[in-house]
């Protein structure tokens, strides 16, 4: 789920219609509206600041690619959505200044005008220097730092921080504990605090009783 920059509405994305379509709610709960309907997947719906556009990803064309759709004001239409990348993209999250979307492309962490044009690359995913990829990512409060999760070649999480103008990426927190794992890539921050999911690794037995076919 995804909070309206003023706290009055909450965009998510739901399975209850057989896939993976985008809603739009009042924080309270009602006003239900249901804003796409294909038959793709569309996910990880994320506000403008000005809280009148919406982007998201979804795989339409086949590759799982980032889309913004708009509205004039709170009580009008949404737009028909509009598509900002043309090779991949996933987990698009709005900067502070409305300026820039950040993503994870198959180039790596990326950002790209919501006007569209060409994106622009801040890490590559060829693990250059001994860096793990980029899964998710996340903006600093002032939007000069773009966050990331990333995830290493046996599956361990780590934190990276890396400027929005380009430059040399800086570990924040490795995840060294195999036990305590944190495998989902997503994450939230408010450029103080991480919050993100810790598995806890577990299984059950059963017993289940075979009978000759009749």
């Amino acid at each position: 789920p995804s909070w309206s920059p003023d706290g009055q509405e909450i965009a998510f994305y739901s399975f209850r219609e057989g896939s993976r379509d985008l809603y739009l709610m009042d924080a309270d709960g009602g006003s239900l509206r249901r804003l796409s309907d294909d038959p793709t997947q569309e996910r990880y719906p994320d506000w403008s600041p000005d809280g009148n556009r919406l982007v998201f990803q979804s795989d339409k064309t086949g590759n799982q690619e980032i889309y913004v759709m708009s509205r004039e004001s709170r009580s009008s239409d949404w737009s028909v959505p509009r598509q900002l990348t043309f090779d991949g993209g996933t987990g698009p999250l709005w900067s502070p200044d409305g300026r820039w979307i950040a993503y994870v492309g198959e180039r790596g962490l990326r950002v790209v005008s919501p006007e569209g044009g060409d994106p622009r690359t801040l890490l590559e995913s060829d693990g250059r220097e001994g860096r793990p990829a980029p899964v998710f990512a996340g903006w600093s409060s002032d939007g000069t730092e773009v966050y990331y999760k990333a995830s290493g070649a046996e599956g361990t999480a780590s934190f990276w921080t890396v400027p929005v103008s380009g430059g040399t990426p800086r570990l924040l927190v490795q995840f060294d504990n195999p036990s305590r794992p944190s495998d989902y890539p997503e994450f939230s921050t408010d450029g103080e605090y991480f919050f993100f999911t810790v598995g806890t690794k577990e299984s059950n037995i059963w017993l289940m009783e075979l009978f000759p076919p009749r």
